[in-house]
Formats: structure tokens, sequence, C-alpha cells
């Protein structure tokens, strides 16, 4: 099974402790390369940017290599890389947040 993961879900589980529940429900997360950088900016939580230094095996970063969808410019670079990649792996899942 294929799933995704935008930074959002990734930050708020770390940050409130269960990020074990992800490699308990699924055998791999992937996520973009945007969102790696994302959450390892000077002003993201410290405790995430730890986190994010030593990505567990189950945690897979990858860049899509397929150019970026027209007309998403609206989202930020993490949530449109997580779209293209999960239409490129044809991924089961995406965990994104909605605002």
């Amino acid at each position: 099974m294929h799933v995704v993961a935008d930074a959002s879900p990734l930050r708020y589980l770390i940050l409130i402790g269960p990020i074990d529940l992800l490699p308990a429900l699924f055998t791999q997360i992937i996520i973009p390369r945007a969102v790696l950088g994302e959450l390892q900016r000077a002003q993201t939580q410290p405790v995430v940017r730890c986190w994010m230094q030593y990505l567990p095996a189950w945690c897979v970063v990858h860049t899509p290599q397929q150019p970026l969808a027209i007309g998403l410019e609206v989202l930020g670079a993490g949530e449109r890389e997580a779209l293209a990649l999960a239409e490129e792996l044809h991924a089961d899942l995406v965990l994104i947040d909605c605002q």
C-alpha cells in the first residue's frame, strides 16, 4: 500500500506523541522532499526538527518526477508535491490537512 503524507499530519502526530501509529497502520509512509524541508526549517518546533533529522526506516523521502499540476498554486509546496507523488505512485492514501 502506498501512503503519501503532507507535513501537517506528521507535525501534529510528532507534537502530540502518537507518531508510532503510522507504522502500526502502514508499512511505509512516503513524504516529498518539500515536506522534509518544511519540517526542518528553523521556525519548526525543535522536537519535530529533531525527529525529521533521524527518519525511521518506515518514512521514505521521494521527489516527484513529473511536473507539478497547474492550478494548485494556492497550495504550499509540500501539499503540491504530496499530491503529485500520490498521483505518480498511484497511492492508496494521502495524509493531508484541510484548511
